[in-house]
């Protein structure tokens, strides 16, 4: 799955897109069925994406991982919207405004955080699978390190960085991944 970084932001629009259509059905659903049972469906909607997501390879169909991030935004818009409906019908009247400055405001400082704990965690453990992985296989074609070699650069931080990664462990991947 050789995709731009174009091609990838445009596969997330499926994401995206399945958030918003729910937003404005998200009323009706909530008045007809209450709160509890479209957050234990959106919790089965998120499970079921992200289990789908678990299973990518590189060779995954763009079908499936559309499919994938669907379902998982699906169950996301359910489960804020519905979250959101139960935050604010547990609030007296005169105290809407700021429960709902509150709630919005820890919400995006919890995206917030959240994506940056994630980010890096996934640029230190990509990075060290990596390491780990090309040290120990030499069955690597001459295309893919080429590929690793224009990304390895691209990932945030010099592997110098690293806890436990000398320059003669880096020196000896570039020597692997060159020859």
């Amino acid at each position: 799955m050789l995709y731009t970084s174009y091609h990838a932001g445009l596969t997330f629009f499926a994401m995206t897109i399945s958030m918003g259509l729910l937003s404005p059905f998200g009323g009706q659903i909530f008045d007809k069925f209450g709160v509890r049972i479209p957050l234990i469906a959106a919790t089965f909607m998120v499970a079921i994406g992200t289990g789908l997501m678990s299973m990518f390879s590189t060779e995954s169909s763009i079908y499936i991982i559309c499919l994938a991030l669907f379902f998982a935004g699906t169950g996301i818009g359910v489960f804020f919207t519905a979250g959101n409906i139960a935050m604010m019908r547990s609030v007296p009247a005169q105290d809407l405004n700021i429960a709902s400055g509150v709630y919005t405001t820890w919400m995006m400082l919890g995206n917030t955080i959240s994506i940056i704990l994630y980010s890096s965690l996934l640029v230190l453990f990509a990075r060290l699978k990596l390491i780990t992985l090309f040290s120990t296989n030499n069955d690597i074609t001459e295309g893919t390190k080429n590929i690793i070699l224009t990304n390895l650069g691209k990932l945030g931080e010099p592997l110098s960085s690293i806890p436990g990664i000398t320059d003669k462990l880096i020196q000896e991947i570039t020597v692997s991944l060159a020859e």
